[in-house]
């Protein structure tokens, strides 16, 4: 059983000197990406390192991805940057009651988790993950029928649910000790008076196991449900990521260049001082397109999960490097194929259930959609009395 992680003195002070010291703004960055199909740009190597663009794909890539990939840069600045202390998005192996502790179940294409819901894909062949890339629209939060939940992040936060989509590498497996994600929140508000809001943000977490790094806001950059955004996150090298996010309705974008470490979060989550500077660099081993629950900073709980309808995944696009790769070049582009899904299930009391309650998806003919759909519980099965016709139950 995991130990509740101990709450820093200041954690809001913490946070944000964790924040200086990783997160970096970034510079207007123009260039000029104008190439035959599967040749280098010039100057695109500069560009790329100056956070504009995703790995250029080789001549080994799809043509039809291609398209898709190198249409995504980042033209302004970075705005500012906010540490939030209320929320993290964790690897399913580090939350209590995760279902299969991170480890794949060999054999099937399903998983199970208790804040995960959507997709990973593993890297093969002597290839690691570099860059993933997908485009959603933020989902709203229906009104739920059950009581208001009582979960709060802290003593001055109301009750709330959550719904958290986003992007990342690596995190899915046990042995994977970071997790750069970008992404964004619908949170259904319960204030007093029987009030209700919907509030919506844009955020970017670099996940490190057993640190307290939660998720930092893009200050400036408005998300509402129904925008349309697309983000990406490209490896710069092991120990640094750019993440941009766009939101396509409003024309606004953001981005970050993040450093992976020291670990200088404050104190372990078992409770141990923090004494050692060890970088969690990104070993690339998979990919994953996902829609949580995140977790409750400083705690083991994981926020309700409001009624989201479902979420649709487009342009799930991953780029794969070999070794001795420069990062600024991809070996190959790769979409939903050998992919896993994940099914999000609760526990549930009087009766004990574990009923799902995300249930991911491949629409058939397009391996770069997924669709993830809100599932509401079915009441459970009243048993009839003896001489009663038998009836279908739902599953």
């Amino acid at each position: 059983m995991s130990r509740t992680p101990r709450r820093p003195a200041d954690p809001a002070r913490a946070a944000a000197e964790a924040l200086a010291r990783r997160a970096e703004r970034l510079a207007e960055c123009r260039d000029d990406p104008r190439s035959h199909f599967g040749e280098l740009p010039a100057g695109f190597e500069a560009a790329f390192h100056a956070g504009a663009r995703l790995p250029w794909p080789g001549p080994r890539a799809a043509r039809h991805l291609v398209e898709r990939w190198v249409a995504l840069r980042r033209t302004g600045a970075s705005g500012t940057m906010r540490a939030e202390q209320q929320a993290e998005h964790r690897g399913r192996s580090d939350v209590a009651g995760s279902s299969n502790s991170g480890t794949d179940l060999a054999g099937s294409v399903w998983q199970g988790s208790s804040n995960w819901s959507g997709a990973f894909t593993t890297a093969r062949g002597g290839l690691r993950f570099s860059s993933v890339t997908a485009r959603w629209r933020v989902p709203d939060a229906r009104v739920n029928h059950v009581a208001p939940p009582g979960v709060t992040g802290s003593e001055d936060s109301p009750p709330s649910r959550r719904c958290s989509v986003w992007i990342g590498l690596d995190g899915h497996r046990a042995v994977a000790r970071s997790m750069p994600q970008i992404g964004t929140t619908t949170k259904e508000v319960f204030l007093d008076r029987g009030r209700r809001e919907v509030r919506c943000y844009a955020w970017a977490q670099w996940w490190v196991r057993g640190e307290n790094y939660g998720e930092v806001k893009f200050e400036g950059f408005t998300v509402s449900p129904g925008d349309e955004v697309v983000c990406w996150l490209a490896l710069l090298d092991p120990r640094r990521v750019v993440m941009c996010i766009r939101n396509e309705t409003t024309g606004a974008e953001d981005s970050v260049l993040w450093r992976s470490g020291p670990k200088d979060g404050g104190a372990r989550r078992d409770g141990a001082e923090q004494a050692h500077d060890d970088p969690a660099p990104v070993q690339g081993m998979g990919a994953v397109w996902v829609v949580e629950r995140p977790t409750v900073m400083y705690q083991e709980l994981l926020y309700p999960l409001p009624d989201f309808g479902e979420v649709e995944f487009r342009d799930c696009i991953a780029g794969l490097r070999r070794a001795d790769q420069p990062f600024h070049e991809v070996a190959e582009l790769r979409a939903l194929e050998g992919r896993r899904l994940i099914r999000m299930f609760d526990q549930r009391a009087e009766p004990w259930r574990a009923p799902r309650i995300s249930l991911p998806e491949n629409p058939v003919g397009d391996r770069t959609r997924l669709l993830v759909r809100y599932r509401e519980e079915q009441p459970p099965a009243i048993p009839k009395a003896a001489g009663s016709p038998p009836s279908a139950v739902a599953a």
